[in-house]
């Protein structure tokens, strides 16, 4: 869906319509059936087996009763409120269920057919009512195509999901919300046999009318939510989803995404660099990024996060303690954590001391530490430095490394539970090969347990990226939120023309030539060396025609230079406005500050290594707008050029600060002014300290009445 299609409503109405239906107290099940073999008999054998209090009254006309329970004919038979319908008909039947249980009252639906947006014509006409009927009685719609939703809180299992059958509600504060039913259940499997427990579940579908947005806009206020788990395969309004997820970073929710469809980029990739390095999956992770969320690679690296956020360190790690049964696999804990950006810290005066009364005098006080064979023999030496190292206040999580031990197990972890529950000093244990009955033991615990050391570092790298401060965030107003489409491509110097001042941002100075001016009279003030560049506005990319010449020396060089230039537009039979002159400025660095319009997401910001080096080497941080400068400034320090901005090698830095100030000012620029679709500069001249020169400009105009055929750069993919 685009950014014209968007409703871009306030997801405020998402707790209400979450609300709706979680805390439904009363249930109907519309398509019950008492034959165990169909989908139609789970909802209500799953809401008596999890504890449901509620009534609940299943709807099918060819029964009186079902496993026990008085069965009515219709919806509008019960007589009595109705919190929550589950709607089991087929697709044909769907509608008609919704527009009787409206009719009767019912707060809430959960749809489970599929054969709707997600099949043919037909179907989308149906899910289209569906949307409708929502958005005009008010009643809250969950699906269709989705498989339900869960409530621990209050026994609520409504699902047709097979893992509602072999698992057992256990409070803990994981919520899931996933796109994919099957994915979703295989989420809370894993995450209910890591005994983190679970919150609530919600499978939203083809989302006609609760949306992934509502889902964590509602989640954000649940005070027994502290992780959200998303699967991700759609995102079908970003603005609503980028004001549910700045909701739930004020409300210090951290979310883990996994995200499947990763798809190239668009149809006009190849109309400016700017496109070509913002393909719909880049555009996409930079979206979660930017709003506090965090990825992850598969459904397993999901649950080990979520066991590290939950289990081990709240707060970003930075110093962590490293204690091993073996010196070999201490070496690879460091080299794991170390690659991850984390330092390693010596131990205090407390901790060494400790070490030497407790261990062999050949053992070294080192991090990592290595408890020798001692151990086995005498698992409580664990303790003894354990205690020490989490008192000593010098590192902020223990990572602590097992291998079998059958033997000594239960003192081992009894050793390990003794030391645990420091909140500023949490453990977090690896143990190979480790006997069920210890890692149930830990768990319980609520210590978080991996079966090798790379998976403890990346969910420990997966979780530090969490604990950053939740993103600013600025309304986009109602002007934004209107949908622009590309128009026509203006010139470099119908750009300066139809552009204002923009402050920091200087221009060359120049002059337009055509093949019948002199060109040493209407040159006196520039200095040399000049460039030349064709002006056509169907010559996007000029180098890839020969249309530039650089280093031009004298006037006679220019002369012929334009006589040259003119030439190639004639070949090309393209409109020119003639031969651009500018003097060729000096500087030590080039960038790309690019804004432009995506069907989808709504105006971006597209900035990194320019020139040349854009088509070759990716260094391009991406950022939906608005933005705040300290946005901008963190964005342009995230580039791996960063470093040489910063200076080296004896050369002055640039001004970060005021070059941030000047993107700024761009993207500012770019959000007032409607008539724009693309605005380019690549590339922008950098010299020390704060002088910003665009020596090349592409802009293009919004909604135009014609455009002119555009001859595009070969197809290079940029991705």
């Amino acid at each position: 869906m685009g950014v014209e299609q968007q409703q871009c409503a306030d997801p405020k109405s998402g707790f209400a319509k979450l609300s709706a239906l979680l805390d439904a107290g009363s249930i109907a099940i519309v398509g019950a059936s008492a034959d165990p073999l169909k989908l139609g008999s789970r909802p209500l054998t799953l809401l008596q087996q999890h504890g449901f209090a509620g009534p609940i009254y299943p709807v099918n006309p060819g029964r009186n009763e079902i496993a026990g329970v008085k069965a009515y004919p219709s919806l509008r038979a019960i007589g009595q409120p109705i919190d929550l319908a589950l709607i089991l008909t087929s697709a044909e039947g769907t509608v008609a269920a919704i527009e009787e249980g409206i009719t009767c009252g019912v707060r809430s639906f959960i749809l489970f057919a599929s054969g709707f947006a997600e099949d043919n014509d037909e179907g989308i006409r149906r899910q289209q009512r569906i949307t409708a009927l929502a958005q005009e009685s008010g009643s809250s719609i969950l699906g269709p195509n989705c498989v339900g939703a869960m409530n621990v809180a209050t026994g609520l299992c409504a699902t047709i999901a097979s893992v509602g059958e072999v698992i057992e509600f256990e409070r803990g504060p994981v919520s899931i919300v996933s796109q994919s039913g099957a994915i979703g259940g295989y989420l809370l499997d894993m995450a209910l046999r890591a005994k983190l427990g679970f919150s609530k579940w919600i499978t939203s579908g083809n989302e006609a009318d609760i949306s992934m947005a509502d889902c964590i806009h509602y989640l954000a206020q649940d005070v027994t939510t502290q992780v959200i788990c998303i699967y991700l395969e759609a995102i079908r309004d970003p603005y609503a989803l980028r004001l549910a997820l700045a909701q739930a970073a004020e409300h210090g929710k951290f979310i883990l995404a996994l995200r499947s469809g990763r798809s190239a980029a668009g149809a006009d990739a190849v109309a400016s660099h700017t496109a070509g390095l913002t393909g719909d999956s880049q555009i996409c992770d930079a979206f979660l990024a930017q709003y506090g969320v965090q990825q992850v690679g598969s459904m397993t690296e999901m649950i080990d996060a979520a066991k590290m956020l939950v289990w081990g360190a709240r707060h970003h790690v930075t110093a962590p303690a490293l204690v091993s049964v073996s010196g070999g696999a201490g070496a690879l804990m460091a080299d794991a954590v170390c690659a991850h950006g984390l330092v390693l810290q010596p131990f205090g005066s407390s901790v060494t001391q400790a070490v030497h009364a407790a261990l062999p005098s050949f053992a070294k006080a080192s991090n990592p530490l290595d408890l020798t064979g001692m151990v086995g023999a005498n698992p409580t030496l664990l303790a003894k430095v354990l205690e020490p190292i989490i008192l000593e206040r010098q590192h902020d999580l223990v990572m602590v490394f097992i291998g079998l031990m059958y033997g000594t197990a239960q003192g081992l972890v009894d050793a390990l539970v003794s030391a645990s529950g420091n909140e500023a000093c949490p453990l977090v244990v690896i143990w190979v090969s480790a006997p069920p009955s210890a890692v149930e033991s830990l768990r319980r615990q609520r210590i978080a347990v991996f079966d090798d050391i790379a998976q403890a570092a990346s969910a420990l790298q997966l979780a530090n990226g969490l604990k950053t401060p939740g993103p600013v965030f600025r309304c986009l107003p109602p002007v934004v939120q209107a949908n622009r489409s590309p128009g026509v491509a203006l010139t470099e110097v119908g750009a300066h023309r139809a552009l204002d001042a923009i402050p920091l941002l200087k221009l060359p100075d120049e002059v337009l030539i055509q093949i019948s001016d002199d060109v040493s009279s209407m040159t006196r003030t520039l200095a040399f060396p000049w460039v030349a560049k064709l002006q056509s506005p169907q010559v996007l990319h000029k180098t890839e025609h020969d249309a530039v010449m650089l280093g031009i020396a004298d006037t006679n060089a220019a002369t012929q230079a334009v006589k040259a230039l003119v030439q190639i537009g004639q070949d090309l039979r393209v409109d020119c406005e003639g031969v651009l002159l500018q003097e060729m400025i000096a500087h030590e660095l080039q960038m790309i500050v690019g804004v432009r319009w995506d069907a989808l997401y709504g105006p971006l910001l597209v900035l990194g290594q320019g020139g040349v080096e854009v088509e070759f080497e990716r260094d391009v941080a991406i950022r939906l707008l608005p933005l705040s400068l300290e946005q901008i400034q963190e964005a342009i320090l995230s580039l791996r050029m960063a470093k040489r901005l910063q200076g080296s090698r004896g050369r002055t830095p640039i001004d970060v600060r005021s070059l941030a100030q000047m993107v700024h000012s761009v993207c500012e620029t770019y959000l007032k002014r409607t008539d724009m679709y693309e605005l380019e500069i690549n590339p922008l001249a950098l010299s020390a300290p704060a002088t910003f020169t665009a020596l090349d400009m592409l802009l293009r105009l919004a909604d135009p009445v014609s455009a002119l055929p555009v001859i595009e750069e070969p197809n290079t993919n940029y991705h």
